[in-house]
């Protein structure tokens, strides 16, 4: 157990990129985080959203960066995807990533590109085009569902500050007048599947991040704490205009 003030921590979520690494360099301090928390017994896991790289590739980089963790410790948005599918029953779906070997991990699907059930959006990066955005646009008029990955307004890159997934699936959902099914944090589904597993109630757990909407408010919306880290993209000025109040504040 990890007492934080006078709250009780049993179990952690933990945010990837601007928590644990930022432009493929470990926060500092982080790997000995890790180990200590590893020799308490306290169980964790990773979560991010990102969707430019499998599971298994999200390990194979903790691990280069000297962290070795377990495949099991590591829950994304596209995983997040693949569950909701299931449960709708999707037969048929189009997905839009930037790495197409991403693809691989929607291979229980059959991959329709004219008609789909579903359209799975993740980031594209430059890869999003007007003409890109209008074939999408058609087939949601024509009645596929749209599931956004995530709806994160931005991330930080090694050229500095990018447009992530949310201004597009905005943009998608002014244009038909239909809400995307976000699938990523801040979806309450996504913080109980991260911690279904655990027999820890919500409130003994903390996510820490260092987004103050996606990763804190997320949380504290399903009674998990939030604890916010000044790493990333943690702006002051921005967590005092949400007026949202993290349970904690790292430095």
């Amino acid at each position: 157990m990890l007492r934080i003030g006078d709250m009780e921590i049993k179990g952690l979520l933990i945010d990837l990129d601007g928590t644990v690494y930022e432009k493929d360099n470990l926060i500092p301090g982080i790997k000995e985080t890790i180990q200590w928390i590893k020799d308490k017994n306290i169980p964790f896991k990773f979560c991010t959203n990102t969707t430019r790289k499998t599971t298994k590739e999200i390990q194979n980089k903790l691990i280069e960066l000297g962290i070795t963790i377990d495949i099991d410790n590591i829950i994304s948005a596209p995983h997040a995807a693949i569950e909701y599918c299931r449960y709708k029953s999707y037969k048929s779906i189009e997905v839009f990533v930037q790495e197409k070997k991403m693809l691989n991990e929607f291979n229980e699907f059959i991959i329709n590109n004219n008609d789909p059930e579903a359209i799975i959006l993740g980031d594209l990066g430059s890869g999003f085009t007007y003409d890109l955005l209008t074939r999408i646009f058609k087939k949601l008029k024509a009645g596929s569902d749209l599931i956004a990955m995530h709806k994160n307004r931005f991330w930080i890159t090694k050229g500095g500050l990018s447009l992530d997934l949310g201004p597009f699936v905005s943009a998608l959902e002014y244009a038909t007048d239909r809400s995307a099914i976000v699938v990523g944090k801040p979806n309450p589904d996504f913080f109980k599947m991260a911690i279904k597993d655990w027999d820890i109630s919500p409130e003994n757990i903390m996510m820490i991040g260092d987004d103050i909407e996606i990763d804190i408010k997320g949380a504290q919306n399903c009674n998990i704490k939030g604890g916010l880290v000044k790493t990333g993209k943690y702006d002051q000025v921005k967590v005092n205009s949400t007026g949202i109040k993290p349970d904690c504040i790292f430095s």
